[in-house]
């Protein structure tokens, strides 16, 4: 039931009707009070269940709609996280290829999951130390691209999410918005070797050792946001 017909309708029914007893053992008035707290369990009877069936067939209109916001949500972290692995300069190989044949969505985030905590988590600190100045690039157009899709996503669909999804989502957007500060403030630092490095006020070679490290503690954030929604989704399927 919702929280509104509770606190407007049947919470003060029911102190009538509790106050109609009361009354009742005072006074008995010829059984008028046993009478309209008899009429009052009435009413919250009937409007329980009226509330109960209207539910269930709000519950029925939306499932089929919830079902398929639900796959774009997985299809939407999949392609996050298949951003970052590509980003970093990982093979698609990790992924098991007779999962992704099976065109169905939740096996095919279960194996992208797997394979993100499993295989591109631990490499990330690596990998990262080692893009070139256009793999930089390439990493920073793919996490642009997250946090665009990620914005579109709560745009169209926030009405039909949980509170812990839009929570999440707006964790994840706001984690890729962070692995890109390096390299939108720095990024003639971003994949150069230390000897070609341009000379600052600050070592350079500080900001570019502080700058990977950082991007690579947020990407692996956004991978662990990613697995954790994900989780949450499947279990509830």
């Amino acid at each position: 039931m919702s929280n509104s017909i509770w606190s407007k309708l049947v919470l003060p029914l029911a102190l009538l009707f509790v106050f109609a007893l009361f009354m009742n053992l005072r006074w008995e008035a010829d059984g008028f009070f046993i009478n309209l707290a008899t009429e009052i369990i009435g009413i919250i009877i009937t409007i329980s269940y009226v509330n109960w069936v209207l539910e269930r067939h709000e519950k029925k209109k939306w499932q089929t709609t919830e079902e398929r916001v639900t796959n774009r949500l997985l299809i939407l972290l999949n392609g996050i996280v298949g951003g970052i692995r590509n980003g970093v300069g990982i093979s698609p190989d990790i992924i098991d290829n007779r999962v992704l044949v099976t065109g169905n969505t939740q096996a095919i985030n279960k194996e992208i999951m797997r394979a993100a905590i499993e295989i591109v988590l631990p490499a990330i600190y690596q990998q990262v130390f080692l893009l070139q100045e256009k793999n930089w690039r390439n990493l920073a157009e793919n996490l642009q691209n997250a946090n665009h899709q990620v914005i579109t996503f709560l745009e169209m669909f926030q009405n039909r999410l949980s509170p812990f999804q839009i929570s999440t989502l707006l964790d994840i957007q706001e984690k890729i918005e962070r692995s890109l500060i390096f390299y939108e403030t720095f990024p003639e630092l971003a994949g150069v070797p230390k000897e070609k490095l341009p000379k600052t006020k600050t070592p350079p070679e500080q900001l570019q050792q502080q700058g990977y490290e950082s991007t690579v503690t947020h990407l692996q954030n956004i991978i662990e946001l990613c697995s954790r929604l994900s989780r949450t989704i499947t279990q509830n399927a």
